[in-house]
């Protein structure tokens, strides 16, 4: 082997960077995670330790930004030997370039500076992977790659210099890996394959939980390879697990219940029927859709309905009946394509004016008439990973302008969702890879894997996204829990509790108190608001009957079909069945 970063074959044309910065923006990670010790080495040094055992790097350098907040991260660098690079405060792709245009290198490994866990292994294979491809960029943490935290990127000084500084966004500018994986059609990239893959591993330093299991790692071996590093995570299942979804927001779990104490009192305490309005409520405008999805759950409640809508006026008359009663919250969705009712805009105004919170289910083909400032949060419906399965699934051609329309919303303020239904379909993971890469680069916050449900010859398996989880950050959320959860059918044989919590408002005007049993021909709304109010027909008879029909368990067993809300009611169940409710 040769001697640390002695030259070797093309060696001195690679030059690695570790980029560092002390301060980030998310108040939740860990603060100077550069500057952090273990056993009373700092990860600069550690990963300055590791990398100068690489064969294939000529000169290792610091990459830091001019920031007098970095000024530390600089002296520990100037500490270790290191040259340092203070250039381009906020740009890690020109930063890159700088280090290349003034140490003359043709090719720079980029090292994260919270990689305590970089493997020299990894990086000379990538390097050679890169040199022997004639590659642009080189990416060692794919699908069948190595744990986030142990690998590197390698990048061309060719490729930086084609980079245009004004085309490039925020996420591009400090996370240089979405500049070449969402436009593989203009650079060379290759993801060299390692044996035996771990990508669902996580060990990077980017939150609290993160110190714990890198710690653990290296207490069992100072100086871990790969190999020791998978070995020691295989064997400790939940300590592998243990870091991967503190940092992702439960945007659609039981948790958010803690928010709603009044509406929990209402249910737990009902005699015997829970008479509060609706959290929120779900609002179908309009039967009509400019999409024909294959699995469509809502088809057959359309050919019912027809294409009748409710008048404006009545739209208007609802909200303010929801917003008097202590509703929160309206959710524009389907029945159809909430965005192609004519009066889209004017009602969504309207029921902001009034002070309840807008959320937007769309399938994001048109944003024509939607101002993502009114709303606190839009989810799309994108449920293919390339425009090919896109296709095949939607059965239109709008693969692209959707991808041009969630950009448009990610830049915005608005919290921006992605639906992903999952099918035997579009589960190719290496594809998902790669999108959930591209929707962090367009501002998505979360995405949100449900598997389809009335469709048993479209079946996922469970467990089809669960690697994804890695992929977890504090800007971006893998939501996945709905796999295995919303897979329950007949309510676990338990009585309905839950289901006051929203309530579902179709095109024409009915209000149907469970948005899932409405599947059925049999099951008939509390009534419709073209003949009486919500109100009425909230605290009405026909409510009272049907919601004391769904608290019968064996009604729900008999008749429930796989359901969301089935997580929520094992929750009351097991709250209300406790012994010793007085205590902690």
């Amino acid at each position: 082997m040769a001697s640390p970063c002695t030259p070797g074959p093309d060696a001195r044309k690679i030059v690695a960077a570790i980029v560092a910065r002390r301060y980030i923006s998310a108040p939740q990670l860990i603060m100077g995670r550069s500057e952090i010790a273990f056993d009373g080495e700092s990860v600069l040094a550690i990963i300055a330790r590791r990398l100068r055992r690489c064969e294939s790097i000529g000169q290792l350098v610091l990459a830091t930004s001019p920031h007098a907040d970095d000024d530390s991260v600089a002296a520990e660098g100037e500490r270790l030997g290191l040259p340092v690079f203070r250039c381009a405060p906020d740009n890690v792709l020109e930063r890159l370039a700088c280090v290349c245009r003034d140490t003359g290198a043709d090719h720079v490994v980029k090292v994260n500076g919270n990689y305590p866990l970089v493997c020299p292994e990894v990086a000379d294979a990538a390097v050679q992977a890169h040199l022997a491809g004639g590659c642009d960029f080189c990416f060692t943490e794919h699908v069948r790659g190595v744990p986030l935290g142990t690998g590197v990127s390698v990048i061309s000084e060719q490729a930086l210099r084609r980079l245009d500084p004004a085309r490039l966004g925020e996420r591009e500018r400090t996370k240089a890996e979405y500049q070449f994986l969402e436009h593989p059609d203009d650079f060379k990239v290759c993801k060299p394959p390692f044996p035996d893959p771990r990508p669902q591993y996580r060990v990077d330093l980017s939150e609290p939980a993160d110190r714990v299991v890198i710690a653990e790692i290296l207490k069992a071996s100072p100086d871990p390879s790969l190999r020791d590093i998978i070995a020691f995570l295989d064997k400790d299942p939940i300590l592998a697990r243990s870091n991967l979804g503190l940092s992702h927001r439960p945007e659609v779990g039981t948790e958010k219940l803690l928010l709603f104490p009044e509406k929990i009192r209402g249910i737990l305490d009902a005699a015997p029927v829970d008479q509060s309005y609706p959290v929120s409520v779900e609002l179908s405008l309009t039967n009509r859709c400019n999409a024909d999805c294959m699995w469509c759950s809502d088809r057959d409640l359309r050919r019912r309905q027809g294409d009748g809508e409710m008048e404006v006026p009545r739209f208007r008359a609802l909200f303010k009946d929801l917003q008097e009663g202590g509703t929160r919250g309206i959710v524009f969705e389907g029945g159809g394509e909430p965005t192609l009712h004519p009066a889209f805009p004017e009602l969504v105004d309207y029921a902001v004016s009034l002070g309840l919170k807008a959320g937007l289910i769309t399938n994001g083909i048109d944003l024509h008439g939607v101002d993502p400032s009114k709303f606190e949060w839009i989810r799309v419906s994108l449920d293919a990973a390339t425009r090919e399965t896109y296709r095949k699934l939607k059965r239109v051609d709008r693969f692209d302008d959707v991808l041009r329309n969630l950009r448009v919303i990610g830049a915005s303020s608005t919290i921006l969702g992605i639906g992903y239904l999952v099918s035997d379909q579009n589960m190719e993971y290496a594809e998902l890879e790669e999108l959930l890469i591209q929707l962090k680069g367009m501002g998505a916050r979360y995405i949100h894997f449900r598997p389809i449900v009335d469709h048993p010859e479209l079946a996922p398996r469970p467990d089809a996204v669960l690697g994804l989880n890695k992929l977890n950050s504090p800007g971006f959320s893998v939501l996945n829990s709905a796999m295995l959860e919303n897979v329950i059918t007949g309510n676990m044989g338990l009585p309905c509790l839950a289901h006051s919590m929203s309530s579902v408002v179709t095109a024409n005007g009915d209000v149907f108190l469970c948005g899932r049993l409405n599947i059925h021909r049999w099951c008939a709304p509390i009534g419709n608001l073209k003949t009486r109010a919500f109100r009425d027909l909230w605290h009405g008879e026909e409510r009272q009957r049907q919601a004391l029909q769904v608290r019968d368990p064996d009604f729900c067993l008999n008749h429930c079909p796989k359901c969301r809300i089935s997580k929520f009611n094992v929750l009351f169940h097991q709250v209300t069945n406790l012994g010793t409710k007085n205590f902690i």
